[in-house]
């Protein structure tokens, strides 16, 4: 379509309103940016309480737990540092699982084309699609501060650990702590498509004002970012081994439906072709969530070595034969939504183009 306006002759532009109706269909190519507002409300859960189970050392008390990094294991772990006078293990509770600011959409820019048809003087109808060009490697990204916040609940976890296997003494015999975090930081496209009504406040003028409403959807496709954290110990020279695994996932939903509205100006610099400038305001429902899975492993089959490390009756048992006594690292969780967000999204989006009527 854009070929036949190329190549048709052009002359100079003295056209009535009824004349330029005789073209009741548009082109156009367009580049856009937009910037947005997130819902700031949410729902946050975190996993129940642990089963507790007597150690080995009569008058303590333990629990099984899925992690020391985040909700009962994190309580439980830091109960017993912080009783033996330790720095407790940051807990990713707040920085990560129940925190609505972990996973944002980017700003970015974007292109994209639309088709147009006039159905009256002032009433046309409009379909636009939009592509975000990714400047960087995705749409979605988990914020810098809150990765940074994860990666110092890692540290935290290392630093801790070592000072409470130091204070053991003996009793835990040779022993090292270690561990990584892995982060995707930006996954993830989006593209957006939307059909409105619009209105020329100025018909037949060669720079027309115009607003619109209508309805579209927007289209998440290429996945989003996630995290995994891995921690490792072990005690009495590796005969007790555990591990600490974690994995936290964001999911969006594949399809949203927005509410538009639009208001613009055409300025048709020849019969054929013309340029527009629009604002467009989406408003969508906003459901980001928050997954998390534990996956501790533990060693089994042993002697039967088992270590207690405890403050007043609470306490973390170390076990290297789960089948005569279990470790309180020992209770994998499935995977468990944290976190919802609600409320309403906002993104503003202004776009400049060319296009040609035929």
């Amino acid at each position: 379509m854009l070929i036949v306006c190329l190549t048709s002759s052009q002359t100079l532009w003295a056209q009535s309103t009824n004349s330029q109706r005789e073209r009741k269909w548009e082109l156009e190519l367009h580049g856009s940016g937009f910037i947005k507002s997130d819902a700031k409300g949410g729902v946050k859960a975190l996993p129940g309480q642990g089963t507790s189970f007597a150690t080995a050392t009569p008058g303590v008390e333990s629990r099984a737990v899925s992690s020391f990094l985040f909700g009962d294991g994190n309580a439980l772990v830091n109960q017993v540092l912080m009783g033996q006078g330790l720095n407790p293990i940051g807990s990713l509770d707040i920085t990560m699982l129940n925190n609505r600011f972990a996973l944002e959409r980017q700003g970015n820019i974007g292109v994209g084309f639309r088709i147009s048809r006039y159905v009256s003087d002032r009433f046309w109808l409009d379909w636009a699609n939009e592509y975000d060009f990714d400047y960087d490697h995705g749409s979605f990204e988990i914020n810098e501060r809150e990765e940074a916040d994860g990666f110092q609940s890692m540290k935290t976890w290392v630093t801790s650990l070592e000072s409470l296997f130091a204070n053991c003494g003996a009793p835990c015999g040779n022993h090292a702590v270690a561990a990584r975090e892995l982060t995707t930081h930006e996954k993830g496209h989006q593209v957006s498509s939307a059909l409105t009504v619009n209105y020329d406040l100025i018909p037949g003028a060669k720079l027309t004002p115009y607003v619109g409403a209508g309805a579209g959807l927007v289209i998440s496709y290429a996945g989003t970012p996630r995290q995994e954290y891995f921690g490792h110990f072990f005690l009495l020279n590796g005969a007790i081994q555990e591990s600490d695994h974690v994995q936290i996932n964001f999911q969006v939903p594949p399809v949203v439906p927005a509410f538009i509205v639009t208001a613009g100006l055409k300025y048709d610099w020849t019969p054929r072709w013309g340029v527009r400038l629009e604002a467009r305001s989406n408003f969508e429902s906003h459901s980001f969530k928050t997954l998390v899975r534990a996956l501790p492993e533990f060693t089994d089959g042993g002697v039967g070595n088992t270590i207690v490390l405890s403050s007043g009756g609470t306490g973390l048992q170390f076990r290297d034969n789960q089948s005569l006594a279990r470790s309180s690292l020992s209770n994998p969780l499935p995977q468990f939504r944290t976190f919802k967000s609600t409320g309403m999204r906002y993104e503003g989006r202004i776009s400049g183009g060319v296009y040609c009527r035929f």
